[in-house]
């Protein structure tokens, strides 16, 4: 399964975890999990709902052109130029928590909102 920039994007993941388990009778030791739900007790399959998880460069830029601005608007809003803000919504450049605060003021949206972390607007 690809990983990174290259797995695919949709509502479910499923991952492999390796747990310590430690059963009476049993020896210390790593058990894979994630094979199948019939097998020893230490086996089971997760899934993560991954509802809608936008990343918050997305969201950043729905929200910029939601209210019919452009990456220049912003830009100026922040301090910044045109290009370095657009790297932010390409995910190139990180957004410094300062720009951060300011969209959340003028958007009047939760910093929980942009980051992905919920989705209510508020």
């Amino acid at each position: 399964m690809p990983r990174g920039a290259d797995a695919p994007r949709g509502f479910f993941a499923a991952f492999t975890l390796k747990v310590q388990v430690h059963a009476p009778g049993k020896k210390r030791g790593l058990s894979q999990v994630g094979k199948a739900y019939g097998g020893s007790p230490f086996r089971c399959t997760t899934i993560i709902s991954v509802m809608n998880m936008k990343s918050w460069q997305e969201r950043i830029r729905e929200l910029r052109e939601d209210h019919d601005l452009t990456q220049r608007d912003i830009a100026k809003l922040l301090g910044t130029t045109q290009q370095v803000y657009s790297r932010y919504e390409k995910g190139i450049n990180e957004l410094p928590i300062r720009h951060l605060i300011t969209l959340c003021k003028f958007y009047k949206v939760d910093s929980d909102y942009i980051l992905g972390l919920s989705e209510q607007i508020k």
